[in-house]
This record gives C-alpha cells, sequence and structure tokens, in this order.
C-alpha cells in the first residue's frame, strides 16, 4: 500500500544539519585560540547560517589529543530589532505624534536597544530569572528610563560573564538588528570583548553595516576590528551535495517512495549545491514518487519527462520567496559598501536594475558579463559559479526566476508606478491604498506570490516567520484581519483574501 504525501511523512520537510564541515572546522580552531578570536560569518538568506551556529552550539569539542573544551554558548537572535528601527524610520511624522497608546511595538531604538540587553539578559544559560529582577522594557516609557534600563542590565550581563568560570561566547543572529541600534550598545558590546567571544551572522559585512552610524569611523576600537577574517557562506561542496543526495535516496525508500537513477541528477541540476533548494527538491520528489511505478521502461522513460517538466514549475513556485529575497538583495546600498540609512528608500524599490541584478540577468541569457569585481561578488555570495569554462547561475529555479524579472520590470515600464506583477507573470492593479505594517507586507506578499492558491498556515508563518520563532495561528489571524482592513471594500465580507475552511488562504486573482 502506498502512503499517502504529508509534511508529517515526509522526511525533507525539516531536514537537519549537514555539511559545513570545513566553516566548522575553522571556527572552532579559531574559538581554541589563547583567548578565543571573535567571528563573523557572512551570508545570504537561506544559506544556513543559522543551522551552522546552532550545530556548533550543540557540538562538543575534542583535540587530538583527547582532550574536551567546554564554551558557555548564548545564543539570541537579533531579527526583530531591525524590525524595530526600520519601522520607526519608516513612520511620518504625523505618526510619531500619535499618542502613545496608537504608537506601533519598537517605535523608538531606545526602546529596541533596552529590549535587546534584556532579551540578552534573559537568555543566559541558568539565568532565566537571573540574580537581579529586570522588568520588561516598555515600548511606552520615556527616553531616559529606557537608555537607564539599558546600561543597567548590560552592567548585569557584563557581571554575569566576568563570573563565569567558562569562556563565554555570544552567538548573535542576523547581527543587522544590533547594528542598527544607537552606536552606544556596539561600544558596550566592545567593552566586554575581553571577557568574552562573538560569533555574529549578518547578510552585509559588519563596516558596511556601521556605515548608518558616521561617527563609529571616529572611534579608536570600533566593534568590528574585534573579529577574525570573515567567514563567508557560500555554496555547498560537491562532495557533501553528493553525501546528501546518497542519504535522500535511502531515506525515501524506507518510506515507500522509489526514486528513479535520474532523479538525484534532475534534482542537483534545479537545486544546484543550494542546501535549502536541495531540501525543497528533495520534498517535492519524495510527494512524486509515492505514486504507482510504471510497467515498462518505456513508460518510465516517458514518465520520467512528464514528471520533470510538472516537478520544475512547482520547484520555480516553491523558491520563489527565496529566490525574491536573493534578488531584492542585489538592489540593497549596503550590497555596494556605501552609506545607508534604515529611514532612505531601499534601492529595491526603484525599478532601475542595479548593477549586480543587470549582470545576473546577463549571466541567466548566457551572455557575456566582464566585471570582475561584480562576478567576484556574486560567486563568493553563492549566486553564480564556474560550469565549461563559463559563468551560470548556481540553480534552475534561481535562473528561471530572474529572467522573469525582466518580464516584471517591462510590465512595469510600460504599465505605470501603480502596477504589480504575480509570479505568474499576471499584473494585478495594486490595492494596498493604506501602507502596511512589515509584518503584514511580508505576508501580503508571500500571498501575492501564491495567487490564487490556497496557502497553509503553517507555510505561510514559517516562510515569515522562520520555523523557529513561528507564532500562534491566532496572531496570523489578526494580522490576516489587519490586510484584509487595508485591501478590502469591506472587511467584514472579504472577496479578496479569503479563509479555505481548514486548509489556510488565498489571495483572489482579480475578477
Amino acid at each position: 500500500m502506498i502512503s499517502s504525501f504529508s509534511s508529517f511523512t515526509n522526511p525533507f520537510t525539516r531536514s537537519s544539519f549537514w555539511g559545513r564541515e570545513k566553516e566548522l572546522g575553522i571556527i572552532w580552531g579559531r574559538l581554541l585560540s589563547n583567548p578565543p578570536q571573535s567571528v563573523v560569518v557572512i551570508g545570504e538568506p537561506y544559506m544556513g547560517k543559522t543551522r551552522l551556529v546552532k550545530r556548533l552550539m550543540e557540538s562538543s569539542l575534542v583535540d587530538e589529543q583527547v582532550i574536551e573544551y567546554h564554551f558557555t554558548f548564548v545564543y539570541l537572535d537579533c531579527k526583530r530589532y531591525i524590525e524595530l528601527v526600520e519601522d520607526w524610520g519608516t513612520k511620518t511624522q504625523a505618526d510619531k505624534e500619535k499618542s502613545v497608546e496608537q504608537k506601533r511595538e519598537g517605535d523608538t531604538s531606545n526602546f529596541a536597544a533596552a529590549r535587546f540587553w534584556w532579551d540578552l539578559y534573559n537568555n543566559l544559560p541558568g539565568n532565566s530569572q537571573g540574580d537581579e529582577s529586570f522588568p520588561e522594557p516598555k515600548k511606552n516609557e520615556d527616553d531616559a528610563s529606557l537608555l537607564d534600563a539599558a546600561y543597567d542590565i548590560s552592567f548585569a550581563v557584563e557581571k554575569w560573564v566576568q563570573s563565569h568560570s567558562q569562556p563565554v561566547i555570544f552567538v548573535l543572529d542576523n547581527f543587522e538588528g544590533v547594528a542598527r541600534l544607537p552606536l552606544r550598545n556596539s561600544d558596550r558590546l566592545r567593552s566586554m570583548g575581553d571577557s568574552c567571544a562573538f560569533i555574529l551572522t549578518s547578510r552585509y559585512a559588519l563596516y558596511v553595516l556601521y556605515n548608518y552610524h558616521p561617527a563609529s569611523w571616529a572611534q579608536p576600537s570600533p566593534f568590528y576590528n574585534i573579529f577574525s577574517d570573515t567567514i563567508y557562506l557560500g555554496l555547498l561542496p560537491e562532495q557533501e551535495v553528493n553525501n546528501y543526495l546518497v542519504w535522500a535516496v535511502q531515506e525515501a525508500e524506507k518510506s515507500s517512495s522509489h526514486w528513479y537513477a535520474s532523479d538525484s541528477a534532475f534534482i542537483r541540476k534545479i537545486a544546484g549545491r543550494h542546501p535549502e533548494l536541495l531540501r525543497i527538491a528533495c520534498a517535492r520528489m519524495f510527494e512524486e514518487r509515492l505514486s504507482p511505478q510504471p510497467s515498462s521502461e518505456t513508460e518510465e522513460t516517458e514518465a520520467e519527462e512528464e514528471d520533470y517538466k510538472f516537478l520544475t514549475l512547482r520547484l520555480v513556485q516553491d523558491g520563489s520567496l527565496l529566490c525574491k529575497r536573493l534578488w531584492e538583495g542585489l538592489a540593497n546600498p549596503e550590497l555596494y559598501g556605501l552609506v545607508g540609512s534604515p529611514r532612505a528608500i531601499k534601492k529595491e524599490d526603484s525599478p532601475l536594475l542595479s548593477p549586480y541584478q543587470s549582470t545576473l540577468l546577463d549571466i541567466a541569457h548566457r551572455r557575456m558579463a566582464s566585471d570582475t569585481k561584480i562576478l567576484f561578488e556574486l560567486e563568493q555570495r553563492g549566486l553564480i559559479e564556474r560550469g565549461n569554462e563559463m559563468w551560470c547561475i548556481f540553480s534552475e529555479v534561481l535562473r528561471q526566476f530572474v529572467l522573469m524579472q525582466e518580464e516584471v520590470i517591462g510590465q512595469a515600464n510600460t504599465g505605470g508606478p501603480a502596477a504589480i506583477t504575480s509570479l505568474s507573470g499576471t499584473p494585478t492593479e495594486r490595492d494596498d491604498e493604506h501602507s502596511l505594517t512589515y509584518r503584514e507586507g511580508k505576508v501580503y506578499d508571500y500571498l501575492k506570490f501564491h495567487l490564487g492558491e490556497v496557502c497553509d498556515k503553517t507555510e505561510i508563518m514559517q516562510a515569515v516567520w522562520g520555523e523557529d520563532n513561528m507564532p500562534s495561528h491566532s496572531a496570523l489571524q489578526k494580522i490576516i484581519e489587519r490586510i484584509r482592513e487595508k485591501i478590502e471594500d469591506d472587511p467584514e465580507s472579504p472577496y479578496k483574501l479569503i479563509a479555505v475552511r481548514g486548509r489556510g488562504y488565498m489571495l483572489r486573482r482579480a475578477l
């Protein structure tokens, strides 16, 4: 009997950590220095930065002399502080003058800073309550109280580090959120560097992030100077990919998903050496191969051809959110090393292509690209690779997405600034006349990329919040309701964004 597909029976719905042995070895080597060296890991979204550092925290280190080393890791995801600071930066003056009760969460950088230190303090191992009790910072507190709270809590964190017997390593994931806080917070971290070490993950180099603070260049010892050479997390080595696909075939077989001999080669071509796209491709292949097998070799060949056409379309769709993040990141000022501001409109909002996007488009068309600096950085970030003595995009999924962006831009240029384009290339009119908040916009973007499809609630939350930080279903429902208030003519009787009982939500195509 063929087992039915579900997210609970599919072994690739949530994959465990694999690969990255070289990067793990480099980080361990630096932590074994005396004192331990601080490390920064730079990589694109979905490249596995978070899984890498969490794997590091779970590992024990034993050297060639069978000596075991112990570290105390303190982990904190700093993504929320990006949102807190950027939300405030995009407010209008009228919004800022509203009463405290009407302000959205995280409307000041001082609140975000106090929250950062409070979160860090409460993440100290065995210190959930702490020797000292600090009240949770509130967004309606005055600046003086928030400044005092940040200082007092940071002092308590430093005191805990100094009293700890094992070397303390702070793992600050998505460090962009801390870099955007007032500079004094990074100075405070810098002053703690003699007693601990840091492992940071970021999409962009630290010195570029600190361009937000011109005063940082005048500091004699800026925070980013304490780090050893940057580790760039790019595509996986060929051998690690091959090992993963061998394991994938074996895992699928255990659950009666029988893969053809050519399936691994198809996955390798469509997903490249990208860890998340490989997982997604294996998940879809597992689902496809739960169906009965052809009875003859001719039927098998014909089935493979049709299956691969269908799977390619599904995987381009499945990978659209990932590809969108990669594509838009190539338009951000940070990539150029430019001085930016969280309050400035990012280049990704411009109808013009950045030099990095133009180069990627040339490569997608297999045209010659000659800017060595841009090619080097695209390869370093794992977006392109060398094949048959020419540059190519690392996966067929991203290549097709990039070609679709060319069509989107062409339609936008002819359709005017009010036109938006869905994943299928169908233009629709922009109906979110009132600005969406950061989180509402993320949910709305996901629904737009799956226009006309029923989106599972869990998949929405995983895509927007990440699998380790998913909110409750009721929290998602409240965001859906707020989106409806801004896009529906009658939010009480929605017809654009509807709920499908027992399944999820769907943004309907224009009638």
